[in-house]
């Protein structure tokens, strides 16, 4: 979020008191978002009802933990930053309040 966009100041940094963010890290929030919702589509399309009308099997519950807390993880930690080639590039970590935030 740039630094400067009314935005920024009103509601992510204001409203919500969330720590402003660089292009990486908004990045890296898109990919967050995008795993976590692509994975939990999965729990919501395999019932008929309410996703919670029925436990999911074991294999798609521990694979489900292990996708989500993995996602949440490399978000966490710079490892984008660290499998690219430039030294030139930002932090792509997020804190862990805005991590909270896109769950």
């Amino acid at each position: 979020l740039e630094e400067g966009s009314r935005f920024a100041q009103d509601f992510w940094a204001g409203v919500l008191h969330l720590p402003m963010l660089n292009y990486t890290q908004v990045q890296t929030m898109v990919y967050l978002a995008i795993s976590l919702l692509g994975f939990l589509t999965i729990f919501s399309a395999r019932t008929r009802g309410p996703f919670c009308s029925r436990r999911p099997g074991a294999p798609l519950l521990v694979a489900g933990i292990f996708a989500l807390a993995a996602s949440s993880a490399l978000a966490g930690t710079d490892f984008l930053t660290a499998m690219s080639p430039s030294e030139e590039r930002p932090r792509s970590a997020l804190p862990c309040r805005v991590i909270g935030a896109v769950w």
